[in-house]
């Protein structure tokens, strides 16, 4: 498995504004569910992989143009961006997801979705009241994986004048399944559980979907956090 590295533009922004500290900071690892995509511009924060709505006075299905319409309020606000994964707490199947968010829409008011493998839904129609908007990217906990837990540790920061950058390392951060297989999954999420804002650092990409058998371990080792 070849594994690579991609920092978020606000965790770069954050670190060089003293917003995070690496060495010092506890900072948590998240495993994402198959098929997700990162974008190191917008998933920047926590809330970009995993939000709700809180609920919505008023939300309107729309199956024609394959929209979730809000009264008040913001997607954007909340947190909402391209590429989640969404369910809703709607009484009606159809209208429940999973969806994949497609179009935020500018104000903030609206979302178009497509279905998890990238086609038309089938929504129902109508406006409902008192809804639930729910994001979530990470994998489910079960089968040895527990959802947001994993903290890193042993971090430290060091200078490299070979390269001129800096560096920070930590232990090596491992997943056993037990009585089920954990995955698949494409990746994993590093935050800050510190930071004013839960500043998502960066991603490690798996190089495809990665499946841990049960009674298997699924070890990361040599993870580093360069700031060039």
């Amino acid at each position: 498995m070849a594994v690579s590295a991609t920092l978020s533009n606000h965790g770069k922004y954050m670190k060089a504004t003293g917003g995070i500290d690496l060495a010092a900071d506890s900072i948590k690892i998240l495993l994402m569910r198959s098929g997700f995509t990162f974008n190191k511009d917008t998933h920047a924060i926590k809330k970009n992989v995993k939000t709700t709505s809180g609920s919505i006075g008023t939300l309107t299905f729309d199956n024609t143009g394959n929209t979730l319409t809000r009264n008040s309020g913001s997607f954007i606000t909340d947190g909402f961006v391209v590429g989640n994964q969404i369910t809703t707490d709607s009484v009606n199947s159809a209208n429940q997801g999973p969806f994949l968010i497609s179009v935020v829409d500018g104000s903030g008011l609206a979302l178009t979705v497509t279905t998890t493998a990238g086609g038309d839904p089938t929504l129902t129609d109508g406006a409902e009241s008192n809804i639930t908007v729910t994001s979530n990217d990470e994998i489910a906990g079960g089968y040895g994986y527990s959802a947001d837990t994993k903290v890193l540790t042993g971090q430290a920061v060091a200078e490299d004048d070979t390269n001129d950058r800096s560096e920070m390392t930590c232990d090596s951060i491992t997943w056993n399944a037990s009585g089920g297989s954990i995955g698949p999954t494409p990746g994993a999420i590093l935050y800050d559980d510190d930071s004013s804002d839960d500043t998502i650092i960066g991603y490690l990409n798996f190089d495809g979907d990665q499946t841990v058998p049960d009674s298997s371990a699924f070890t990361l080792s040599n993870i580093k956090v360069r700031d060039a």
